[in-house]
């Protein structure tokens, strides 16, 4: 028989051996699941690590690229990196509690000047944000700025200084935060002061051009920690389900946003991945693109404000100085006509038609009381007077050859030549020859001058031209004195209307070279634009993975000699 010291020791030894089976079962399912655990771990502050020494959207895939700061922006930046702004909030004071839904925020800023061009709307301002409410840009501190009807409990004011184009500066002392209650307190939107706090900032609202900035603020973060890329902390940036890691507390810019409304979430990470917890350190804001908006937003991205009135966005003192419109050529001596302008007139080549003409009777005159007519001078070559006869021919008329017969005029007034009437030839003036010859003298009738349409002449200056004078025609014929008789050649009559060009007038709205070198200007500016947005878009970031590396080259050195000098 077993006694019952023998069942005792029996019992106890199969206690410990199921003790000490569990305890091992629990040992070896820990180490299994914190071996699993520090691989995931391990796995993604490699991945983390791999992805913030590279710029950002390297190897997401989506319609987002990130490209260089315009070239408006970069500009005007270094005008703003002599101010270091203090932001401080008067009221209201810290865990405040106020016995209406109402309060009166009033604001103290130092080191920048706070002002809103009148023709762009931008400047130097303040965000302010209440809670998780969208940003209230503050250009005037001499009013203090109201919220209304707020809800009953805690809540939290944010303000922050921004340049003109609402990227914030992030100097120490630029940021101020306060958390006030009204009627009670409540745990809700109260930040923890140990914790870094992140505060959305861009984009925000509608934006009429690209790329889009975005922009962030980060507090109750030590400033080494800021821009150390070994630092705990991540941004985890979610555009429309693209999602990129950034590192780097700085602004970066974006193009690819579809058309409408887009959605962009920041989440604050620690170095492996987890989300560090904090009331804001989650947030989701709303973008609408529209590239049909002008606001001056979009003109400065894309680079259409004049520089001179840009640079007015920097400095509240600067005068952009408007430039003068040149002005039109004209003359005091042009009138201007409300007609249109008249093309030059081609010479007119007139061919009467043939007419049949009842001979008039002879008309004989006493030849001692005619004052002669002016003739051209006799042909050279003598030839046998004979009566000419009127040629019915088609007759084509050159031009006259006027010769200045007067000094220099001044200016006259436009002058009008109306078109001359047809007239009827005069008759056959039959002039009764002296008694010493017996050959009549017959004087061809002047031909009918055909209408002409109206001219009208603008004297631009002085010409010693006199305008021409047409052919004196009187109703009685001219009366002949007595001299010898003349013995005329017959000839074709030549008669011609002057060819008169009327003086164009310049089209206002005609390109000149001026305009097109602007235009051509505009081109290249924007090719430009085009090709500094996608060749050089990460370089800065290359610098910083340089600096990593040869950071960590110099501690792996510092530990090895370390080690060195240890085992030596």
């Amino acid at each position: 028989m077993i006694c019952k010291a023998e069942v005792q020791v029996l019992r106890a030894n199969l206690k410990w051996t199921l003790v000490t089976r569990l305890v091992g079962t629990c040992l070896v399912v820990g180490i299994a699941i914190g071996i699993a655990s520090c691989q995931q771990s391990v796995q993604t502050a490699a991945e983390l690590s791999a992805i913030a020494s590279s710029p950002a959207l390297v190897n997401t895939d989506g319609p987002l690229s990130e490209v260089n700061i315009p070239a408006s922006i970069s500009k005007l930046a270094p005008k703003l990196q002599k101010f270091q702004p203090q932001v401080r909030i008067i009221s209201p004071t810290p865990d405040e509690t106020l016995a209406d839904d109402r309060v009166t925020v009033k604001l103290q800023v130092t080191d920048l000047p706070l002002f809103k061009q009148p023709e762009l709307g931008l400047g130097n301002h303040l965000h302010v944000i209440l809670d998780r409410q969208t940003y209230q840009g503050v250009y005037d501190l001499s009013h203090p700025l109201v919220f209304k009807n707020l809800a009953a409990g805690t809540h939290s004011l944010r303000v922050f200084a921004s340049r003109p184009w609402h990227e914030s500066f992030k100097n120490e002392g630029a940021y101020a935060q306060v958390s006030f209650n009204v009627l009670t307190k409540t745990a809700e939107n109260n930040p923890n002061s140990q914790q870094p706090l992140l505060t959305y900032s861009r984009p925000t609202g509608i934006y009429g051009a690209e790329p889009i900035m975005l922009d962030y603020y980060l507090s109750n973060v030590p400033a080494n920690l800021v821009a150390d890329a070994r630092s705990n902390w991540r941004i985890r940036v979610t555009v429309n389900e693209q999602q990129f890691i950034l590192d780097r507390w700085e602004p970066i810019y974006l193009q690819g946003f579809k058309q409408g409304k887009n959605w962009v979430r920041l989440e604050l990470l620690d170095d492996r991945g987890n989300p560090i917890p904090n009331v804001y350190n989650d947030t989701v804001g709303i973008v609408t693109y529209d590239p049909q908006s002008k606001d001056s937003l979009a003109r400065l991205i894309r680079g259409d404000i004049d520089p001179d009135l840009a640079r007015a966005l920097v400095d509240p003192n600067y005068i952009a100085i408007k430039p003068t419109p040149l002005p039109t050529p004209t003359s005091a001596l042009i009138p201007i006509l409300p007609s249109p302008p008249v093309p030059p007139l081609p010479p007119i080549q007139i061919s009467p038609a043939p007419a049949v003409v009842t001979p008039p009777p002879i008309v004989k005159l006493n030849p001692t009381a005619i004052t002669p007519l002016p003739v051209a001078p006799p042909s050279p070559t003598p030839a046998v007077p004979a009566p000419i006869q009127p040629v019915p021919a088609q007759i084509e008329i050159p031009a006259p050859v006027i010769q200045p017969t007067i000094p220099p005029s001044p200016p006259a007034a436009p002058v009008i030549i109306a078109p001359v009437p047809t007239i009827v030839p005069p008759p056959v003036v039959a002039i009764e020859p002296n008694p010493a010859t017996a050959t009549p003298i017959l004087i061809q009738p002047i031909p009918a001058a055909v209408p002409t349409p109206n001219i009208i002449i603008n004297p631009i200056a002085p010409s010693p031209v006199p305008p021409p004078q047409l052919a004196p025609i009187a109703t009685p014929p001219p009366t002949i004195a007595a001299n010898p008789p003349v013995n005329l050649t017959p000839q074709q009559p030549q008669v011609s209307i002057p060819t008169v060009t009327a003086p164009s007038v310049e089209n206002q709205n005609k390109t000149t070279w001026q305009t097109q070198v602007i235009d051509l200007l505009n081109v290249a500016r924007a090719k430009i634009r085009v090709f500094t947005n996608t060749i050089p878009a990460r370089s800065h970031r290359f610098g910083d993975n340089v600096r990593v590396w040869a950071g960590n080259a110099k501690n792996y050195t510092s530990d090895r000699l370390q080690e060195w000098q240890n085992r030596g």
